[in-house]
């Protein structure tokens, strides 16, 4: 009998943590969005559930760029 290396436990976790970049991506994209419009940043941690630090990180980034 072969044996093969493939482990469901380690294909379920890494689903588990493909998800969880994937959703905090859209919840970066929808922030930077957000601030482009010109949303109050308290709106958009209340909206995304990010911290207020990565709002004002991503509104610091998006000044230095103007």
């Amino acid at each position: 009998m072969a044996k093969t290396l493939y482990d469901p436990l380690v294909e379920k976790k890494g689903e588990k943590n493909g998800v969880k970049k994937g959703e905090k991506r859209s919840k970066l994209e929808v922030a930077r969005n957000a601030l482009v419009e010109g949303i109050e940043p308290h709106i958009i941690v209340k909206i995304t559930g990010l911290p207020m630090e990565t709002i004002q990180e991503l509104q610091a980034k998006q000044e230095n760029k103007s």
